[in-house]
């Protein structure tokens, strides 16, 4: 789930291929629109942007209570 939050461009392959028919492509969705709104990110929009999850810094989540 941690790599796809902020990488799904919702093709919705990931879905297509699931071996026992899970719509995976609803939940890493809805999981990502979350996410990507925190860092102000779009998958895709840059190929020269570094992916979030790449570059947590330690003060990112203490708006929402971590320390």
């Amino acid at each position: 789930m941690n790599h796809m939050a902020v990488s799904c461009v919702r093709c919705g392959m990931c879905s297509d291929v699931c071996p026992v028919n899970i719509q995976v492509a609803t939940v890493f969705s809805r999981v990502g629109d979350s996410l990507q709104k925190v860092f102000n990110y779009i998958p895709g929009r840059d190929v020269e942007e570094p992916v979030p999850s790449g570059t947590y810094k330690e003060e990112e989540f203490t708006e929402f209570g971590e320390q």
